[in-house]
């Protein structure tokens, strides 16, 4: 088995451990979290210290890695974090939960997680380090920027488009076509009839723009 880094302790990191241990090709080799006492565990898996450890994992063999806090709405710590880990020289790869349904004409980057009940259908593609999250529905030929969020149990219609950095809400639908701008957050629930531009906070039924970020 190969070995991985996994860089977070929080919620979403227990989905991402719960993933890996499913999908049965790598070991957690350390789980790093400065927020978490040393030693304490995380389903199990014991936190053996922060990222500083980065460089030093990496020169005992370790090549892999997944960043695995989460973004509710604020990417700055998963950027970090990855840029972080890419210049230890760390590679990133995709993880998809065994009960996750993805085409082998999408294309996914580095980085990216899919979690169990996902549905990446053909011709998706994604930038880095995305997250599409529990029961969520990505369908034909929608694109996704660096680091966008498809939250659980949302819905992008054919065609859409996110931008790097996007956060699609829990239960939230965007019909097909559409564009949703970087660094925009699209409220839980919502359903998004027309495109919305970069730095936007949406949300609604219909969904209506209700201020910048």
């Amino acid at each position: 088995m190969e070995k991985i880094i996994v860089l977070g302790g929080g919620g979403h990191a227990k989905v991402v451990i719960d993933a890996i241990n499913a999908i049965g090709k790598y070991k957690i080799a350390a789980l790093l979290d400065p927020s978490l006492q040393k030693g304490s565990e995380v389903l199990g898996e014991k936190v053996t210290g922060g990222d500083a450890e980065l460089a030093r994992l990496f020169t005992r063999g370790i090549k892999n890695c997944v960043i695995a806090v989460g973004s509710v709405g604020n990417i700055d710590a998963r950027k970090k974090l990855y840029a972080k880990a890419e210049r230890s020289g760390l590679s990133f790869p995709v993880l998809v939960h065994p009960r996750a349904v993805v085409s082998k004409y999408a294309r996914l980057g580095g980085g990216t997680f899919v979690a169990a009940g996902a549905i990446v259908n053909p011709g998706v593609i994604s930038g880095v380090c995305c997250i599409i999250n529990t029961g969520a529905v990505v369908e034909h030929d929608c694109r996704l920027g660096d680091f966008a969020h498809i939250s659980p149990n949302a819905a992008l219609c054919g065609n859409v488009s996110v931008g790097d950095g996007a956060h699609v809400g829990a239960s939230a639908t965007v019909i097909e076509g559409l564009a949703i701008g970087k660094n925009t957050l699209i409220g839980a629930g919502s359903l998004v009839c027309g495109d919305v531009g970069n730095g936007w906070l949406c949300y609604g039924v219909p969904a209506r723009k209700k201020g910048k970020r």
